[in-house]
């Protein structure tokens, strides 16, 4: 009788570790899947914040490059536009007669209209260029180019009404400006150096005299008209 309970006893400790060594396991076997799941969730999650910094880098690189060749492409246009006015008002300009088929004669511009049709034009004399163009019956705008070297000049822009006589042009809004350009032909500064300047332009036929009261800077120079 006394073998028989060691025996079951026996058993019953047995059956008991079995229990428990499967309770152990299976909470091994879970843990383990938690891990296994913790770990591919974190790697999903690194590699998707992976995926968005690479995409938002490339976006950022595209939006980075498109602006750099929106800039260039400007620069390059305004360059482009600023020689073309540096070719236009340095390069020389000669008269275009007007010719009478008929007798085979040039003829001189008609002095008929009013001051603005008669003496709108362009007029040269030395480095100096004046451009008159009219804005009304009596009003012109007037563009002053004085070319000091390779490197700058001056420039004059004003708006003038012409006297009763018809042939005295008088501004009183003049402002001078100097422009700095680079050995490479681009406009590298421009700085104002006055401003509300007065002065007269005197006309004579095909002949016109520049009178500046700010710094008599025409004295002595007698303009011909080109255009």
């Amino acid at each position: 009788e006394t073998t028989n309970k060691t025996e079951t006893t026996k058993k019953a400790e047995t059956t008991k570790k079995t229990e428990a060594t499967k309770k152990t396991e299976t909470t091994k076997k879970a843990e383990t899947t938690k891990k296994t799941e913790a770990t591919k969730k974190a790697e999903t999650t690194k590699k998707t914040e992976s995926a968005k910094k690479a995409e938002e880098a490339k976006k950022a690189e595209a939006a980075k490059k498109a602006a750099e060749a929106q800039k260039a492409a400007e620069a390059q246009k305004a360059a482009e536009a600023q020689k073309a006015a540096e070719a236009a008002s340095n390069a020389p300009v000669e008269a275009q007669p007007v010719v009478n088929n008929e007798e085979n004669t040039v003829m001189k511009v008609q002095s008929t209209g009013s001051p603005v049709q008669r003496y709108s034009g362009v007029y040269t004399c030395d480095r100096c260029r004046v451009e008159i163009t009219g804005l009304s019956n009596n009003t012109v705008a007037i563009k002053v180019v004085w070319g000091n070297s390779a490197f700058d000049r001056c420039e004059w822009t004003m708006t003038g009404n012409f006297d009763a006589d018809g042939t005295t042009l008088q501004y009183i809004d003049g402002t001078k400006k100097l422009l700095t350009y680079g050995t490479d032909g681009y406009l590298k500064n421009t700085k104002t150096l006055s401003m509300e300047e007065k002065g007269s332009f005197f006309f004579d036929g095909e002949t016109m005299t520049w009178a500046d009261l700010a710094e008599n800077a025409a004295a002595g120079m007698t303009f011909q008209r080109v255009v």
